[in-house]
Formats: structure tokens, C-alpha cells, sequence
């Protein structure tokens, strides 16, 4: 068959299948649509990604050990696209232990986020209300916090009749497999981000091969592992430690806990590279440190000049500057609104200001702990050794 009648035969089928299915029935892959990616204000994230920020219409789990941040690391990537979009949260709140205080602190735009009154914190229910709401098109994301606590129809029927007794291990895994299978197609359409919350739990200690292979992973099965576009997992390493004058005493200098390094590592990405990790640092009631982002990447970008001497300033501006990295940072802890500033250059934005409002003594004092919102009750005397991926740490 020659070349001109292939392609007419070719254009024969495209029509009959366009007409059975409709316009978009077979395109080529330039005429597929381009997945959106909404750059963070985590400049560590966004590299680790490999897609150069956070995707969007995706399937994302994010899964860690207790208080290792992955909330609170979805909630501030949700409220940034939030605000970009204007567009609404959805809050599937299993757990209902969700703080609208901290919150506030983190920067949520309390009053995008919409939180259903679920009946039964079942597999059914989450996706019903997700499904019915996500497609309207009025929200951004999605956050279904968690996975570990949600069971399914079945197994409350199995308690009302058995008690608590029986074994209904695998009725969750076997449902949300077919519920990402079935429905994650008409989840991604809706152009929101699903972010699934997920503990990690270790696996039964019983046969011959206990001790072979890793000894954790996370509820629902390989559920999340053949379904989600992308798998984050936290890994909480040591504590930060900043050296402040004290509240009481401004002339004592003490140590003060300030939050932790968290190590994040893509153990699944269909968006970029796998297997990109970053370390960020989880700030105690303030979230994950945007500051250190920052600065970072106006180094990277020229809006921050870093002097041989340790001396950093931003580029356009000598009167915003420190003599070390440390003061630095304790001058955008000091004055969040010059962190706006240092945001609104980083992305391209005109903005003026009035270098008067701002505190710009922090070289010529020390700054106290109340002051960049740590607490004398976290003083320390030597902080922890940093962790590291073992061999066995999870790979997807």
C-alpha cells in the first residue's frame, strides 16, 4: 500500500472514530493539552520536582512518619495556587482535628476552603463528595486527610454484625483500587490536584521472610503506588537551632529551637525525573520556611547578592542588606512584609516600598526569640544528629 493511500486510510478511520466519539477521539501528542505547574514558594520543592513546581489535575500522595509535615506542606502549596486561581480548597477531613488557628498562621485563605459533613468517614463517601464537588470546576485542590483513617461500607456492617472482631484488612486496599482506577480519570479531569494524606504503618511480623525487604509501608494497599502521578514522602531529620537573646534577659544569648530539617524525596513522578530529593526546614507554628527558600533562590537568580565577605543585599536595593547569612535571615523573620517584597522580585512583580517601615536594626541588636516566633521553653543545649535515607528507605 503506498504512503498516499495509508495516510487516506488513516484519515477514513480518524473520521469514523470522530464521529462514534466525538472531536477529540484521536489526536496527535503536540494537540494534547500541556499539564499546568504552578511554581511554589519552596524553591527546594520545585527543583526536587523536576518539573520546576507543583502539578496540577494529578493524582499526588504524600505520605511520612507522625508530625513530619505533610499537611502542612499541602496546605501551603493548596493556599499559594489559591490565591493565584482564586479558585476554592476542598477539605475531605477524616481525621477532624483540622486547626483553623494554625491555619491562619500558615497563610490559608480560610475562607476558600469548603469541608463536607460526612456521614460516615467511608472510601464511598470521600469519593462520592469529591467526584460531585471537583467537578463543578470551583476548586483548585483537594486535601483527604487521611487515607489511614477512612474504612469502607463493608466493614461497619461487618463491626454492627461481628463487633470489632474479624479480619477486614484488605476491604479498604481492594476498593481504592478500584476507586482510583474507575474514577481517577474523572478526578484529573477536573484540572484539581487530589492530595492524598498517608501514614506510614509497618507491615505483620509473622513467616519465614520477616526480615526480608522494607519493613513499612503505607495504608490502602499498591493502591497509591500504581494509581497517584506523584508520591512524596517526608522524612523528619534534626532539630534547628537559631542563637537569640532571651525575652526575659536581652543581654543572654540561648539557643532555641526553632523547628526541624525534613528531608522530601519523589519516590514517584510522571510529571519529571524521579527520585529528586531536597531537604526544607519545618518551622514550629509557622510551617516550612519560606525565608530560606527565598533567599536561596535569589541567590540562584542574581535578586540576591552574596558578597566573599558573607555580606547578602538584595541587587536593586543596598539599604536591604546584613553582614552575614544569619542576620539575613533574622531581617525577613523580622519584617514579613519585606518577605512579600523579596516573593514579588523573585516572580518578576514591580512593587514599591518605603524601606522606612521596616526594621532594619537586626545588625546592630540581637533579635529575641518572640521576635522570629520561637519560645524560650524550646531552648537547647546541643541539637540532634542529622538523619539519612537508609538502603531499605522507600523507593515506590
Amino acid at each position: 500500500m503506498k504512503k498516499t493511500e495509508t495516510n487516506a486510510a488513516l484519515r477514513e478511520a480518524i473520521n469514523e472514530l470522530t464521529a462514534l466519539h466525538g472531536k477529540n477521539a484521536v489526536r496527535t501528542f503536540d494537540q494534547m493539552p500541556e499539564c499546568v505547574i504552578y511554581p511554589t514558594d519552596f524553591y527546594e520543592f520545585n527543583q526536587a520536582s523536576n518539573c520546576g513546581g507543583f502539578p496540577m489535575g494529578k493524582l499526588i500522595e504524600i505520605s511520612g512518619p507522625p508530625s513530619s509535615g505533610k499537611t502542612t506542606l499541602a496546605w501551603q502549596i493548596l493556599a499559594q495556587i489559591a490565591r493565584i486561581t482564586g479558585k476554592k480548597i476542598l477539605l475531605m477531613d477524616n481525621e477532624e482535628s483540622t486547626s483553623k488557628t494554625y491555619l491562619i498562621a500558615l497563610g490559608v485563605p480560610v475562607e476558600q476552603i469548603y469541608i463536607p459533613e460526612l456521614e460516615e468517614h467511608t472510601v464511598e463517601m470521600n469519593f462520592e463528595f469529591m467526584e460531585k464537588l471537583l467537578a463543578t470546576g470551583a476548586f483548585c485542590g483537594c486535601i483527604l486527610d487521611s487515607v489511614a483513617v477512612m474504612t469502607t461500607k463493608a466493614e461497619l456492617e461487618s463491626v454492627d454484625e461481628k463487633g470489632l472482631e474479624g479480619n477486614d484488612m484488605m476491604l479498604k486496599a481492594k476498593l481504592l483500587t478500584k476507586a482510583l482506577r474507575v474514577k481517577g480519570p474523572d478526578l484529573r479531569a477536573t484540572g484539581a490536584s487530589i492530595i492524598f494524606i498517608n501514614h506510614i504503618m509497618s507491615k505483620p511480623q509473622s513467616g519465614p521472610y520477616v526480615n526480608l525487604g522494607d519493613p513499612e509501608e503505607t495504608p490502602g494497599g499498591n493502591a497509591f503506588k500504581h494509581h497517584c502521578d506523584m508520591r512524596i514522602y517526608l522524612k523528619p531529620l534534626d532539630y534547628v537551632t537559631k542563637q537569640v537573646a532571651s525575652d526575659k534577659d536581652p543581654k543572654k544569648k540561648v539557643n532555641v529551637k526553632i523547628g526541624r530539617n525534613v528531608r522530601l524525596k519523589f519516590i514517584k513522578n510522571r510529571v519529571g525525573e524521579p527520585f529528586g530529593e531536597a531537604t526544607m526546614t519545618l518551622r514550629n507554628g509557622k510551617g516550612f520556611d519560606v525565608i530560606t527558600s527565598a533567599i536561596k533562590r535569589g541567590i540562584d537568580s542574581g535578586v540576591v547578592v552574596r558578597e566573599s565577605k558573607g555580606e547578602h543585599r538584595l541587587k536593586d536595593d543596598p539599604t536591604i542588606k546584613a553582614s552575614s547569612y544569619n542576620n539575613f535571615w533574622n531581617l525577613f523573620a523580622v519584617n514579613p512584609k519585606l518577605l512579600q517584597v523579596l516573593l514579588s522580585k523573585l516572580n518578576g512583580k514591580a512593587v514599591k516600598y518605603d524601606p522606612s517601615e521596616f526594621d532594619l536594626t537586626v545588625e546592630s541588636r540581637d533579635v529575641t526569640a518572640s521576635e522570629i516566633g520561637a519560645s524560650e521553653e524550646d531552648v537547647v543545649e546541643v541539637a540532634p544528629k542529622t538523619g539519612s535515607f537508609s538502603k531499605d528507605e522507600i523507593t515506590g
